[in-house]
C-alpha cells in the first residue's frame, strides 16, 4: 500500500492537508516531529481526529474574518484618499488664487474683504494634506503587495490604531467644525459665497471667479464631514481585527492540540 503522510497542523499556517477517509492503521511507526513546513513519514491509514471537523470550521471562519478585513480596509483607505485628494486640490487652488490676487486692485478694491481670514483653509489643507499623504503610502503598498500595504499602515500608523481612528475621528472632526465656524464672511469660503463677492464678479470676472470657488470650497466641507464618517468604517475594520485576533489564538490552541494527537 502506497505511503500516506502524517498531518502537520502547524504547518501550512493552520490549514492541514487533504486527508484520506479514516481507516484501518497498517503498521503505523510514528517518527520525530520535523522542522515547520515538514510532514511526518508514516505507512497506511490513520484515523482522523474528531477535533479535525471543528478546526476546519474555525479556519473557515478565519479565512472570512480576514477577507471582510481586507475589502474594509480597502474601501476605506481608497474613499480617505479620493476625498483627501479633493479637499487638498480645493484648499491648495483657493489659497493660491488668494495669494496671488490679493494685491490685485480694480476700481480702487482687490477681489478679497479687507481683513481676510485664511487660517480656517490653511487648517483643512493641512488636515487633508497629512490624510493624503498617509493613505497614498498605504494604497501605494497595497499596489506592491497587501503585506507591504500592512507594514506601511503600522510604520505610519501604529500610531495606526491611534492615529487612523483619532485623525479621522478626532481631527476631522475638529477641521470640519473649525472650517464651519470660521465661515465669518471675511473667510475665503464665506467670501466667495456672500452677496458681497456676487456684486463684484463682473469687475474681477477676469480676475477671480467666486461661484466655482464657492462651490469647491463648499464640497471641501461636504468631504470632511464624509472624512469624519469614515471613522465609523475605520472602527468596524479594527472591531473585526480584534476578532479575528482572538479568534485565532483559538485556532492556534487547536492546531497545537491536533498537533500532539498526530504525534
Amino acid at each position: 500500500m502506497a505511503d500516506r503522510p502524517r498531518p502537520d497542523y502547524e504547518a501550512y499556517e493552520y490549514a492541514p492537508p487533504a486527508y484520506q477517509p479514516p481507516g484501518r492503521l497498517n503498521n503505523y511507526a510514528p517518527q520525530s516531529p520535523l522542522k515547520s513546513g515538514k510532514l511526518f513519514g508514516n505507512t497506511g491509514y490513520y484515523p482522523l481526529p474528531p477535533e479535525h471537523h471543528q478546526f476546519e470550521q474555525m479556519r473557515y471562519k478565519d479565512s472570512n474574518l480576514k477577507r471582510n478585513i481586507r475589502i474594509f480596509r480597502v474601501i476605506a483607505r481608497t474613499l480617505s484618499l479620493l476625498l483627501a485628494s479633493f479637499t487638498t486640490y480645493a484648499q491648495s487652488q483657493t489659497l493660491h488664487k488668494y495669494l496671488s490676487t490679493r494685491s490685485t486692485y480694480i476700481d480702487s478694491r482687490t477681489a478679497w474683504a479687507d481683513d481676510t481670514t485664511i487660517w480656517p483653509t490653511i487648517v483643512l489643507l493641512a488636515t487633508s494634506g497629512l490624510t493624503l499623504f498617509i493613505s497614498a503610502g498605504i494604497m501605494v503598498g497595497y499596489c506592491w503587495s497587501v503585506g507591504h500595504a500592512n507594514a506601511v499602515s503600522n510604520t505610519v500608523g501604529t500610531a495606526g490604531t491611534v492615529l487612523e481612528i483619532g485623525a479621522h475621528l478626532i481631527v476631522w472632526i475638529g477641521t470640519a467644525a473649525a472650517y464651519k465656524i470660521g465661515k465669518t464672511g471675511s473667510d475665503l469660503w464665506g467670501w466667495s459665497c456672500s452677496d458681497k463677492a456676487d456684486s463684484i464678479q463682473a469687475e474681477f470676472k477676469a480676475l477671480v471667479d467666486f461661484n466655482h470657488f464657492c462651490n469647491i470650497q463648499t464640497g471641501s466641507w461636504f468631504a470632511s464631514i464624509a472624512q469624519a464618517g469614515l471613522a465609523i468604517v475605520v472602527a468596524a475594520v479594527y472591531i473585526l481585527a480584534w476578532r479575528r485576533q482572538k479568534h485565532k489564538q483559538r485556532l492556534e490552541q487547536t492546531a497545537a492540540m491536533l498537533q500532539n494527537i498526530a504525534v
